[in-house]
This record gives C-alpha cells, sequence and structure tokens, in this order.
C-alpha cells in the first residue's frame, strides 16, 4: 500500500529480476538484506543458545524498533509520498528495512519451532496444511490428533495473515505510514502471548505442536 509492491515474497522479488530488468539490482538488495535479516536472527538463536527466551526475543524486538522507525521515516518524508505508484531509491530502502525485519521475525519463529512454523510466506504452510489434513484423516504421520493440531494452527496463521492484509488496506489511507506503527504494537503483543521453546532445537514435531496451541 506504501509504494504498490510487495517485501515477503521472495518468489515475485526474484521473478522481477527477470521482468523488471532496470530495477534488477534493487530487487536484489531487497532480497539480500531479507536474507540478511533472517541470518542475523538465526546468529542471535545460536549465540543465546542458553537463554532461549532472549534469542526468540531479540530478533522480534529489533524488528519492532525498525517498523517503529520505518513509519517515523516514512512520515518525515524520508522514503516519498505514501501510496506512490512509482518505485525509486527511497522506495526501495524501505522495502530493504522491510525485508530485513521480516527474515529476522522468520528466523526467529523457524528457530523457535524447530524449523516447522514460518510466518512472513504462505506457500509453504499452505502446502503443509494440505499433508496434515490427508495424514490427520488417514492417521498417519504423528497420529491423528497431532496432525489436526498442526492442521488448526496452520489453518489459524493463514487466515491471520489474511485478516492482518485486510486490515492494512482498509486502515492505511487513513494511517498511512503510521500503519507500520500499527503492524510494530501487533509484533509486541504476539511477543506477549507467546512462549518459546526452552530448548528450541531439542524439541520434536509433537512437542512444538503442543507449545503453538
Amino acid at each position: 500500500m506504501a509504494c504498490k509492491n510487495f517485501v515477503t515474497h521472495i518468489t515475485g522479488s526474484i521473478t522481477n529480476l527477470a521482468t523488471d530488468t532496470p530495477l534488477a539490482s534493487k530487487y536484489v538488495l531487497v532480497v539480500a538484506l531479507f536474507f540478511a535479516g533472517a541470518m542475523v536472527g538465526v546468529l542471535m538463536a545460536e549465540m543465546l543458545k542458553a537463554r532461549p527466551k532472549i534469542a526468540f526475543a531479540s530478533p522480534v524486538l529489533v524488528a519492532f524498533v525498525m517498523l517503529l522507525a520505518i513509519a517515523l521515516g516514512g512520515k518525515a518524508g524520508a522514503f516519498g509520498a505514501f501510496g506512490r505508484d512509482e518505485l525509486d531509491q527511497h522506495s526501495f530502502a524501505m522495502l530493504g528495512l522491510l525485508a530485513a525485519a521480516m527474515g529476522m521475525v522468520n528466523a526467529s519463529i523457524a528457530a523457535a519451532t524447530a524449523n516447522q512454523v514460518r510466518v512472513t510466506h504462505l506457500t509453504g504452510p499452505a502446502t503443509d496444511l494440505a499433508g496434515n489434513i490427508v495424514r490427520a484423516a488417514l492417521g498417519a504421520g504423528k497420529g491423528s490428533a497431532i496432525e489436526a493440531r498442526w492442521a488448526m494452527l496452520r489453518s489459524a496463521k493463514l487466515g491471520s495473515f489474511v485478516v492482518g492484509a485486510a486490515l492494512a488496506v482498509k486502515l492505511a489511507d487513513d494511517l498511512q505510514y503510521d500503519v507500520f506503527s500499527l503492524a510494530a504494537g501487533i509484533l509486541i503483543v504476539a511477543l506477549g502471548f507467546t512462549g518459546a521453546p526452552e530448548q528450541p532445537s531439542e524439541h520434536p514435531p509433537e512437542e512444538v505442536a503442543k507449545i503453538e496451541s
């Protein structure tokens, strides 16, 4: 809504390398910063392995600060007019910062759930949901109860993604860059309600499912 583009859709950004050649280097930057943000999230998880709750929260808190900074910078004119159609260096600066923030959040969630959960894309989770539904019906995989729990988790996550996008569309015209402050607030609320596992890397999938539910 801010610049008519997406930030966590890495598949689309990489496709744009071929379809929008004049801006290819800019899309490379967005993808690279998502990757760099994810690396920072994993680095925090590894360096703070002895204190997993802090390891989980730290990248989310950094992303919170970055979203607030984007909101303030946008209101100060650093990223151009909200809702413009053209993509310029200011647009890509904002997209790059957002990509880094989302990479950190995604990596933090993945590290805290033994790489079972992702939150910034839908293709993989939708595929996993299909598998959970089939295995729950057949009593295969980890058993009907656990597969059904995973299916409910992933269904709720996909639904929440849609609700969040709808809220952004509805509120963006009025809030403009303040919509990023709202997103930052949602991150903090989510962090307050989330219990990261004591030893993320050691939990088997069924234990992760219990934690997530």
